[in-house]
């Protein structure tokens, strides 16, 4: 057998429940497989709003680590692409009334423990609107407490998979005052 025909045994699945046994091909793009399981599930929308989740491992699959991740014996979940999902969160940030905000910040707090989402959310400027959010958000009731924290909790993870040098870049005293503000509120 040649090198460019291996594949791996495994499965899709997804949110519904409905899935079925897929032989991942290594010569294959994700994007067809992608496209592939779209057709075979009847699910609408463009290939690139959609990628394979493995959730033993809580990674999305990228070209990068697919000969990690798709192994045999593999249950690949069709979820929303992290581009799209970041590309989602960043537009709310910008945009939305205090309620919407809070509940994307929710969404960024759990995505973000994923490195490729954090990875794509930080190159399209989320940092930005986490840290405007920290900065205008008043220590005063419950809702700017949730959004502070939310905040702060997505800024860190965000940040752990940047890397510390970004730290550096955006710290300003503004920020550094909110913080000593957030800290002795009660």
């Amino acid at each position: 057998r040649s090198s460019a025909m291996r594949s791996v045994k495994g499965g899709v699945l997804l949110d519904d429940g409905r899935g079925d046994n897929w032989e991942f091909y290594c010569h294959v793009s994700l994007r067809d497989i992608v496209k592939e399981a779209l057709t075979k599930f009847s699910i609408s929308g463009s290939p690139e709003d959609w990628a394979l989740f493995i959730d033993k491992t809580k990674r999305f699959v990228t070209e990068q680590n697919r000969h990690e991740e798709l192994v045999s014996g593999v249950m690949a979940n069709i979820r929303t692409a992290p581009e799209k999902l970041a590309e989602d969160s960043v537009h709310v940030l910008s945009s939305k009334t205090d309620h919407e905000i809070l509940v994307e910040l929710e969404n960024v707090v759990k995505y973000a423990e994923e490195c490729t989402y954090a990875n794509v959310f930080y190159q399209k400027g989320g940092l930005d609107y986490l840290l405007d959010i920290i900065k205008r958000t008043p220590v005063y009731n419950q809702m700017n407490c949730s959004n502070l924290a939310y905040s702060l909790q997505a800024l860190y993870q965000v940040m752990d998979f940047i890397g510390s040098d970004v730290w550096e870049s955006i710290i300003d005293n503004n920020l550094i005052k909110k913080m000593v503000e957030i800290i002795r509120s009660p």
